[in-house]
């Protein structure tokens, strides 16, 4: 793949250009910045393509630990930081605006980033509390367009176009995080159990069937369900993994029929009982208990 060259320069344009156009339009009722700024369509198209360019270029042909460092560094510059926040505004917009945003495959294009992310290689120099932080803050404003995308109808469309982007962020929740790239594995998470409650469009019922089928394809709650009972040392990973599951079924509403028999022959409730029993026994030893 090539990237021409006549995007280059467009970090510069888009590192200028977006802060004004936050600043001049961010207190404005989002459903009158286009009538005030009739150029705002071609703008939410532009950044969207230069942002979707951006990573693919800083992805291409690399393994995906380099990758990922590659696309951490550019989200952490002032440019990315700038080109998410403009994108969000975009994404809180007029349904217009929001499909030009979604021409360029951005919800598919920040579901790869997550992917890759989660699996960073742990940080281990001595400004380690920093390095967290700053991952914390690319999350916050990646997983904050994703959610704000999800919510609009051409956004949840393009993120469920073959399952491959939701076959990802699943894979995300599986994942065995470090304390580094949990941030990611939680930020999936609650995308998931978002994509279920988002009632865009009219297509609710067609759509949790689709998720649930693609989920029960993928053996999903025998395979969460596992990594809790592999995991015996790190109450919070259980924790967080079985309160996943419990949200899930209640996003689901309707259909949790389907994904409960699967939850129960994975022995779901047995391994909540097992964890929160082990969680008592810890607090009676520190209350002094037998």
């Amino acid at each position: 793949m090539s990237f021409k060259s006549q995007y280059k320069g467009r970090d510069e344009i888009f590192a200028q250009l977006l802060p004004a156009f936050e600043e001049c339009f961010g207190n404005t009722a989002l459903d009158r910045i286009t009538e005030r700024f009739g150029e705002t369509y071609t703008l939410a198209h532009q950044a969207a393509k230069h942002l979707d360019l951006e990573v693919k270029r800083l992805g291409h042909g690399k393994e995906k630990q380099d990758a990922a460092e590659a696309l951490l560094t550019y989200m952490r510059s002032d440019r990315c930081q700038n080109l998410l926040s403009g994108l969000t505004l975009f994404s809180r917009c007029h349904d217009d605006v929001v499909e030009e945003v979604c021409r360029s495959n951005i919800p598919s294009t920040l579901c790869k980033c997550v992917f890759l992310f989660s699996d960073l290689k742990p940080y281990l120099g001595s400004d380690a509390k920093k390095e967290l932080q700053e991952r914390q803050a690319v999350a916050g404003k990646l997983f904050g367009l994703l959610t704000n995308l999800v919510d609009r109808k051409a956004g949840l469309q393009e993120l469920l176009q073959g399952n491959n982007n939701f076959t990802l962020l699943s894979r995300v929740t599986l994942s065995r995080s470090t304390n580094m790239n949990v941030i990611w594995r939680d930020g999936a998470m609650d995308v998931v159990v978002h994509m279920f409650k988002s009632s865009p469009g009219t297509k609710r019922k067609t759509r949790h069937v689709t998720l649930v089928r693609a989920l029960q394809e993928r053996q999903f709650m025998s395979n969460l369900i596992e990594s809790v009972r592999r995991e015996r040392t790190d109450v919070s990973f259980q924790m967080r993994s079985l309160r996943f599951a419990v949200e899930l079924l209640t996003a689901v509403g309707a259909f949790s029929a389907l994904l409960e028999t699967d939850f129960v022959n994975a022995k779901g409730y047995e391994m909540i009982a097992k964890v929160v029993l082990s969680l008592d026994g810890e607090l009676m030893l520190l209350r002094g208990g037998v």
